[in-house]
């Protein structure tokens, strides 16, 4: 233990207090065995800190998770066990940790089996003597790891495991602690450089990875309080700084509620410290370099791509991400751009290749980056004008976008003049607009349909996103009030067709064909053909921009979020589930497309684009 620093000390002091006989001692073997581990262990360069250092983390984070009082309820052998885990639930990150059959894993494989792999490990009968564990203590070690990570239905992990000489082992009670201290653990980069950061950023990372370096990154800790029964985070907010960090603490506190939700039923049970809900707080820290505010702004955008729950939402992220790097240095500009579209762009539109918008953008800069093997040899002049070009376009499409928005209010005020009732359908920040200025806002009627195909659920039926609530809360902002807003059922729409309740009804668009087709999320076409069916006019608001040559189906495609139901009482293996993401509907099931150029019937779509010069090749 050479060069032990003064936290360490505390922590072996610690350690001392809270176990009993050879445990801390049987507990630093351990220690400098996973130090050992990883000091030559090959790094897994998008993946956040699973080393020693977060180990030691985690087990300060169950300190403070379980005061003193309450650890020592544990009976001994149950605090050396959760102790141990804090120091193996990750062993199983080491790509070739079982030698050279591991070696062909990839990193992806190796991240989503990891608590198996650190199972498997403590379990080899080679390993155990190494580690100085006891033979009946791998068991049940083994399972705590195993169940660290919020996939594992803590719920399936053996509630008591029997040991000789100890009695019943609290096992499921030890792996809520530990997933929680784990979960809790995010501040782990605040040290890291800002150039590794931004390399580890765009190099390559899904989005899982990417969302966990940003909030290890800009979250400077956690506390927990027992008798409030709250866990709050600390996000950094840089003097000097204008961006707005609300969002990263918004899905922090998300993803912290998900992990104490899959815990809760557990730790109730266990009768010690309890916690009931997750907050943030932002806190003033020291003005940001350059470099690190360039950081910062680019994480927030990517979080909003990442999390973006509407085309409008998604399309202003993009807009944003492209406008900063392109504010970097010239010499970065190229090879960024290059791989923002091949990080971000084209994996979003093999997900949703409906949207338009975001389709014109990625044509864009493969024009433009085209024929460049290696930016780095790319001569100045050359990249200069590349950069201006893309430069102009984006300009271009930003000033259009707020001149199509601001033009919305007065191109529908025709269509809603009488104040009559209206159906909403699927979240669009363009009729959001569009009705917000309407002559007889007071006296409107809004229906607005829960959307349910795009629910997501979060553990046991806590719900993350409902597009209903999220639409009722936006026209709520616009100025309607509460009692003008009426949320209902999908099924509901026929029954208030059917008692002429509903004058028209207004979608968005993900994107418009030239045949004068429009692509949107399931449930449009539906929607669509009951309004026919009650002679019921259908309006879409839309930007031009949004006007493609021929919308690229995928009618199969799945939306990949939990939409039907968490309940773990639900057998899935009874049924298949089948939710495609996204409808098209005719040009004959709508009454009026309304854009910033003025409102048309579908089949002129294409006469209307050459009318206003509209670029709908792509």
């Amino acid at each position: 233990m050479k060069g032990i620093d003064g936290n360490y000390k505390n922590l072996l002091n610690k350690r001392k207090d809270i176990l009993e006989g050879d445990d801390a001692d049987r507990l630093e073997k351990i220690c400098d065995h996973v130090r050992g581990k990883w000091s030559v262990a090959p790094e897994l360069k998008y993946y956040t800190l699973h080393d020693h250092r977060h180990s030691e983390r985690v087990e300060w984070q169950l300190y403070e998770l379980l005061p003193d009082k309450d650890f020592k309820k544990l009976k001994p052998e149950e605090r050396f066990l959760l102790l141990a885990s804090a120091w193996l639930h990750d062993i199983g990150m080491i790509r070739d940790l079982f030698g050279d059959k591991d070696k062909k894993l990839t990193e992806i494989e190796v991240r989503e089996t990891h608590q198996d792999r650190s199972e498997r490990y403590i379990n080899s009968k080679d390993i155990w003597p190494v580690l100085g564990l006891r033979p009946e203590e791998t068991t049940p070690l083994g399972i705590i790891c195993q169940y660290h990570r919020k996939t594992e239905d803590l719920r399936k992990c053996n509630e008591e495991i029997p040991v000789p000489g100890v009695g019943q082992i609290r096992t499921r009670l030890l792996a809520a602690y530990l997933r929680l201290a784990d979960a809790l653990r995010i501040a782990d980069l605040s040290g890291v450089p800002e150039k590794e950061f931004r390399t580890n950023m765009i190099m390559g990372m899904g989005p899982e990875s990417t969302f966990h370096w940003l909030k290890s990154k800009y979250a400077q800790g956690t506390s927990v309080a027992k008798e409030p029964f709250t866990i709050t985070i600390s996000l950094k907010n840089p003097i000097g700084s204008a961006e707005d960090i609300a969002p990263l603490g918004k899905f922090l506190c998300d993803e912290i509620q998900e992990e104490l939700d899959s815990s809760m039923d557990t730790l109730i049970r266990g009768r010690l410290s309890l916690y009931l809900r997750v907050e943030y707080k932002i806190i003033e820290d020291a003005p940001l370099r350059p470099d690190e505010m360039e950081g910062l702004r680019w994480a927030l955008s990517h979080i909003e791509t990442m999390f973006s729950t509407s085309a409008g939402m998604a399309i202003n992220s993009v807009l944003k991400n492209i406008q900063v790097i392109l504010n970097l240095d010239n010499e970065r500009v190229i090879e960024e751009l290059l791989n923002y579209k091949r990080i971000i762009l084209v994996p979003f539109l093999e997900e949703k290749p409906c949207h338009a918008y975001l389709t014109k953008i990625k044509k864009m800069l493969e024009e433009n980056l085209k024929n460049i093997p290696d930016p780095n040899k790319l001569d100045a002049t050359n990249r200069d004008q590349i950069i201006i070009s893309i430069r102009e376009k984006i300009n271009q499409w930003q000033r259009e976008r707020e001149r199509a928005f601001e033009a919305f209010s007065d191109m529908s005020k025709p269509f809603f003049i009488d104040g009559s009732p209206i159906l909403l359908y699927g979240y669009s920040s363009s009729v959001v607009k569009a009705i917000e200025s309407l002559p007889d806002k007071k006296s409107t009627e809004v229906y607005i349909c829960e959307c349910k195909t795009k629910n997501r659920y979060g553990y046991n039926n806590r719900l993350r996103y409902c597009d209903g609530i999220h639409y009722a809360s936006e026209i709520r902002k616009a100025g309607f009030k509460e009692i003008q807003i009426h949320l209902v059922t999908d099924s509901c729409a026929s029954n208030l067709f059917s008692k002429g309740k509903i004058s028209k009804v207004l979608f968005g668009a993900n994107g418009i064909g030239e045949n004068g087709e429009i692509s949107h999320g399931l449930g449009h076409l539906a929607m669509a053909d009951m309004a026919k069916e009650y002679n019921i006019p259908v309006y879409v608001i839309a930007e031009t921009t949004k006007i493609i040559k021929e919308i690229k189906k995928n009618p199969d495609l799945p939306r990949k979020v939990e939409w039907l139901t968490t309940d773990l009482s639900v057998n899935f293996d009874d049924f298949k589930q089948y939710n495609p993401r996204e409808d098209i509907v005719p040009p004959e099931k709508i009454t009026m497309l309304i854009t910033e150029k003025g409102a048309f019937q579908p089949r002129s779509v294409k006469q209307m684009c050459k009318m206003h010069d509209i670029d709908i090749n792509c």
